[in-house]
């Protein structure tokens, strides 16, 4: 009997917490140029917030995207960790993804997919059909995966993971449906995830091998809505957001083991975290009210620093 009102309870959390991510546009609301936006500060709105960090390979670089109420300040920013050298990079641009060697970016801009040459000024547009979102680059330079949703009139079966390969340039689906965006687990895998909406039990971490196409679940996920996975391949670890919603959201950072799929909570009032070069430090979004910049956390000491400030945009 306790164990039944127990996972009663649960599945009224997960449910309730399903329900207000859809009706609020919190997960999958389509507009113009973006996909699956945050909820900022799931209840604060911030004048401008800073997120979708992605820290580049060599480790002289931390792109994110800036959102602005102002006219033309909105798009990729750049920084150093240090937290110098803070410039508009790409206008319009979001879902930063560095190639392995650093030397170029990827990212959507007006719902398709580009390439930007990070000291140069080479741009190439890799997608030109529906709407495409939240560009991964694979270790080997080989291939970009992305995820596509779509509207009216293209099928729903054009929804999913597809791949771009640079080699050929041509483009592949390996999973049609409703999923989240990809991140590599490993050469050949995509790691996504999946909510289990008609049983209302929770969320599916999903394996895709890109060749068989086949799936493998490898973490199921009660209460948390995930959001932001990033796989650590050195320490064999995945960062991902967990939102969760009892009278109010909440959002915190967890880490979870590849090998024994333990879950460790990292920092609370954050999201959409990235790992840096080395694994020792993450930087990460603050979603405590009127704060929403970007901070850095040492996982060995739990440091914080802040890495963003309202300085940095001023005309």
């Amino acid at each position: 009997m306790e164990f039944s009102k127990k996972l009663l309870r649960d599945r009224i959390i997960v449910f309730t917490l399903q329900l207000i991510l859809f009706t609020s546009g919190f997960s999958c609301r389509l507009e113009e140029g973006k996909d699956e936006l945050p909820c900022f500060d799931c209840g604060s709105n911030f004048i401008a917030i800073d997120y979708e960090a992605a820290w580049s390979p060599d480790g002289q670089w931390i792109a994110y995207f800036h959102e602005d109420t102002r006219p033309g300040y909105s798009g990729i920013y750049r920084i150093r960790p240090d937290g110098s050298e803070n410039s508009l990079w790409l206008p319009g641009a979001q879902n930063p993804a560095w190639s392995p060697d650093s030397e170029w970016l990827a990212y959507s801009r007006n719902a398709q997919i580009w390439i930007r040459e990070v000291e140069g000024d080479s741009t190439v547009q890799l997608t030109f059909e529906g709407r495409n979102f939240s560009p991964d680059w694979e270790n080997s330079t080989h291939y970009i995966a992305y995820r596509r949703s779509y509207s009216s009139p293209e099928i729903a079966a054009v929804q999913g993971i597809w791949l771009f390969n640079l080699k050929t340039m041509g483009h592949l689906q390996i999973f049609s449906g409703n999923i989240a965006p990809p991140v590599w687990y490993n050469e050949n895998e995509i790691l996504s995830y999946q909510g289990e909406i008609d049983s209302v039990l929770g969320y599916k971490f999903l394996k895709i091998d890109i060749t068989s196409q086949r799936i493998e679940p490898v973490y199921y996920l009660l209460k948390n809505h995930p959001r932001y996975l990033k796989v650590s391949k050195k320490f064999n670890q995945i960062l991902f957001t967990g939102f969760t919603v009892v009278s109010k959201f909440t959002s915190s950072i967890f880490l979870l083991n590849k090998n024994d799929k333990t879950k460790s909570l990292i920092v609370s009032n954050a999201y959409a975290a990235d790992w840096s070069p080395d694994g020792r430090s993450i930087v990460y979004t603050n979603s405590n009210p009127e704060n929403g910049r970007l901070h850095i956390m040492d996982l060995g000491t739990n440091d914080k620093r802040q890495l963003t400030f309202e300085h940095h945009f001023n005309p």
